[in-house]
């Protein structure tokens, strides 16, 4: 669906410059569409700027049976993030249209300095996409994500934003577009939280899987993984989040809308069960006691019985009563371990207790602001975690041999 939409909006696009008469009009073909842009360090610590770009025309060459690639990337280094983009007029003889840019990825080497004069450009260009999604690639270069093939798409970057789709949807990955981070750095006591991608050859190593036409290493988007987050301290990345850390994470904010959570089959322990988390939420707390901040998380969910493994008779009242315990003991596990991450080795707010605390009181907010992440890092968490496992409408006993 994603990928019809955004050729559609290409065409479209396409037909309106070919098409209108006003006296500023440009013709299609002298435009290319960026459909993706990477930010990084370079080696001499300059700006380098990737995009990836897409001309309308491959439509019609391909229709006509053109083996032409879709999409081209081009890189430029610069001393600022703009004076790189513009630079890259002299490499390529399109003006690069931005407004449909979906993915914006940064570099580690870059994120770990700090992304502001990033975000200062990315906020000033009036072309830019707000809701393009953001990544952060892992151990790697943006250069080398957007630089990446698909087998499955024209335009890598729609694959890639698909990717996150999935990834979001197994509650693996901290979706985040370029405006919610915006809101997010300028809101007092809070840090963010960004996505992200990582490169895994088929061995397990930073190493692409196959070999170019032209002898050099190719790179294909199925030799990337896309889940985990990456968390800011203020613009700067401090560390990262693993799979389960990230849907602890997600749990405490209330932004798990699916996902498979594998618990112990009470009637034997050896054996698995498979609960799929069909609604969740969650309610952060902010209170004063004898002038320290208390902190509390607390979290709901409801879920189904995907799959049993091994014997037993799940269907009784009190099975569901001791799955959701096992799943609530999970949840919080989870939770507890991404809080104390935040606190022991970020100091980094990433949950927004700050902020509530400007809002709830102010008094005390504005004797601690300038020193927030370290008390932040002091107060005690308190989490709750209810879930509820719904009974089968259909299945009542798992099928076994007889």
């Amino acid at each position: 669906m994603l990928k019809k939409k955004i050729i559609l909006g290409i065409i479209i696009l396409s037909i309106l410059f070919s098409t209108t008469a006003c006296w500023d009009n440009e013709n299609v073909d002298d435009i290319a569409f960026v459909t993706g842009i990477g930010f990084d360090k370079s080696e001499e610590g300059m700006i380098e700027v990737t995009v990836q770009l897409v001309v309308p025309t491959f439509l019609q060459q391909r229709e006509q049976g053109s083996d032409e690639e879709a999409f081209w990337t081009i890189s430029f280094e610069e001393e600022t993030v703009f004076g790189a983009v513009k630079g890259m007029l002299s490499t390529v003889n399109r003006r690069l249209f931005r407004n449909h840019i979906h993915i914006i990825v940064i570099g580690e080497d870059l994120a770990r300095e700090g992304i502001i004069d990033v975000l200062d450009f990315l906020e000033r260009d009036h072309e830019m996409k707000k809701n393009a999604e953001m990544l952060v690639a892992r151990g790697s270069t943006a250069q080398k994500v957007l630089q990446a093939q698909s087998n499955l798409e024209d335009i890598p970057s729609i694959h890639l934003t698909d990717i996150m789709e999935n990834a979001n949807q197994l509650a693996k990955l901290k979706q985040k577009d370029l405006i919610t981070l915006l809101r997010e750095i300028n809101q007092q006591g809070q840090s963010s939280v960004i996505g992200t991608v990582q490169i895994v050859g088929q061995d397990g190593k930073d190493e692409p899987a196959e070999e170019a036409d032209n002898g050099e290493e190719a790179l294909l988007l199925k030799d990337m993984i896309v889940e985990g987050a990456a968390a800011f301290k203020e613009t700067q990345l401090v560390g990262w989040l693993s799979p389960p850390e990230t849907r602890g994470y997600l749990f405490a904010q209330g932004e798990v809308i699916d996902g498979i959570i594998n618990i112990d089959n009470p009637h034997d322990r050896e054996q698995r069960v498979s609960i799929e988390v069909r609604s969740a939420g969650a309610e952060p707390e902010v209170e004063l006691k004898d002038g320290e901040p208390r902190l509390s998380i607390e979290v709901w969910a409801t879920g189904n019985l995907g799959e049993q493994q091994g014997a037993g008779n799940l269907t009784t009242q009190s099975d569901f009563a001791e799955l959701a315990k096992e799943l609530s003991a999970l949840i919080e596990e989870e939770i507890r371990e991404v809080v104390d991450l935040a606190q022991q080795d970020y100091e980094a707010d990433i949950f927004g207790f700050g902020e509530l605390m400007r809002r709830e009181h102010p008094d005390y907010w504005q004797q601690v602001r300038g020193d927030w992440e370290q008390e932040f890092s002091q107060a005690p968490v308190e989490i709750e975690v209810q879930t509820t496992i719904r009974k089968p409408r259909m299945i009542r006993m798992p099928t076994r041999p007889k």
